[in-house]
């Protein structure tokens, strides 16, 4: 919701708010993704824009207010995604070592180990581990929200899952624990 009414304040009403709805064009609207472009927005924020849009005008001609939706009649910009460089067997071996006693090294190690998104990793909980089990759920998402960080259900159901924990992972977590005891002592 922030980064769509954000999306329609900046960008969205100031270059298209003052088009009457049944005169805005697709030539308008791929002059005003080309401009967004040209102006130094990344690809990913224009097709947002062009996302939000569409299913504005989408609503609109659901209520009858125009004849068809001219969104759906331009190309938004290709997003070209840098190719991921993950960490060589390595690499990550160096990474875990360098860590080794931080105070964050349990969320490191099991953010390495699993994959996890950043969101999740930071959401998890002690709730959500079952060290016996050897098993992590991930249940929530940490996310900033009007500048707060606020725990948020995962987007899809495909995000929500439970993930076996290798070793490596559980005696950082236990030395995790034990650090944190020792600390509330």
């Amino acid at each position: 919701y922030e980064s769509y009414s954000q999306l329609i304040r900046l960008y969205l009403k100031p270059d298209l708010g003052r088009v009457n709805l049944v005169k805005l064009g697709p030539q308008q609207v791929q002059r005003f993704l080309k401009d967004r472009l040209t102006s130094g927005l990344s690809a990913r924020t224009v097709q947002y824009g062009h996302a939000v849009l569409r299913s504005a005008l989408n609503q609109a001609l659901q209520w009858g207010l125009v004849a068809r939706n001219v969104a759906t009649l331009v190309s938004p910009p290709q997003v070209r995604r840098p190719e991921i460089q993950p960490f060589t067997p390595e690499q990550a071996q160096q990474f875990l070592k360098a860590i080794q006693g931080d105070r964050l090294e349990a969320l490191f190690t099991v953010a390495l180990a699993l994959g996890l998104r950043q969101g999740e990793a930071f959401g998890l909980r002690w709730p959500d581990v079952d060290l016996d089990a050897g098993t992590l759920a991930v249940q929530h998402s940490l996310q900033r929200i009007d500048g707060e960080a606020r725990f948020v259900e995962p987007k899809t159901l495909r995000s929500r899952r439970t993930i076996n924990l290798p070793a490596v992972t559980i005696a950082a977590l236990y030395r995790h624990r034990a650090r944190r005891e020792e600390e509330r002592a």
